[in-house]
């Protein structure tokens, strides 16, 4: 992992958190957090130059696989707060979705990175050697990270 050349973003949304503080107009956890990864991802394609990134999920079920296509191709064509559309037009992302059984490297490589992630956000104070491999390939770029825990 420490030899792997890669630009890194993580989102993480604490669920009770986020329901506690939002009620009923709570965002869907999974559509929010692939919302603020693609603002972060945009603008790093940006910056290399590149308009090209197939975009793999976990597959959740047919039903959470649907609604998050939809929220997916929903702010690729109408823009986010803080992105307009143009920007997501310009981009050539197609979404598909892998079952974990698939046993595709991609999604492999996001669990290696989750995990110790998800313990740094649980117990920070933990020593945590895999996450401090992980943060030196965190995207940053001025104001704009690729680390995002919410709320």
């Amino acid at each position: 992992m420490e030899q792997m050349p890669a630009t890194i973003f993580i989102m993480c949304i604490d669920k009770k958190k986020h329901i506690d503080k939002y009620g009923p107009s709570a965002k869907n956890p999974y559509e929010f957090a692939l919302t603020m990864c693609m603002e972060r991802v945009v603008r790093f394609l940006e910056q290399n130059a590149e308009v090209q990134l197939p975009i793999i999920a976990e597959s959740r079920g047919k039903r959470e696989d649907t609604e998050l296509e939809k929220a997916f191709y929903e702010f690729m064509t109408c823009g986010t707060y803080y992105v307009p559309a143009s920007r997501f037009k310009a981009l050539q992302c197609p979404l598909v979705f892998w079952d974990k059984r698939a046993n595709i490297a991609g999604l492999q490589l996001a669990d290696l990175m989750a995990h110790p992630s998800a313990r740094h956000i649980l117990k920070p104070d933990q020593p945590n050697v895999a996450f401090e491999i992980i943060r030196k390939k965190i995207y940053s770029s001025g104001k704009v990270c690729g680390w995002k825990v919410f709320p």
